[in-house]
């Protein structure tokens, strides 16, 4: 048995765009995708993905109002529309390296 190390690390960029009713909820939505696409790219098991830099890119904000019958109940809804860049580290075993001695 040898004393090999297996994990690796790479950096990689993603943008990732998101809606939603807050600006929480936006952030929270890009993070999934982008941890989605980090996946997808490496072909491996994932350790450790870690953003190193987060950039907002773009934002918009459309608000809205409803009203019951045209007329009544006036209601806001806001609606947030994000855009950002992570560059995020992973540390990962490629597939290769599994169960190899």
């Amino acid at each position: 048995m040898s004393d090999k190390q297996l994990m690796r690390i790479v950096t990689k960029t993603f943008e990732a765009s998101s809606k939603g009713k807050s600006k929480e909820e936006v952030l929270g939505n890009a993070l999934t995708d982008m941890r989605k696409k980090a996946n997808s790219l490496v072909d491996g098991t994932i350790l450790k993905m870690e953003p190193v830099e987060v950039y907002l890119l773009d934002e918009k904000v459309d608000v809205t109002t409803e009203r019951f019958l045209f007329v009544f109940m006036p209601k806001e809804k806001t609606e947030y529309t994000s855009t950002y860049k992570f560059v995020v580290e992973i540390r990962y075993i490629p597939n290769d390296e599994h169960g190899r001695d």
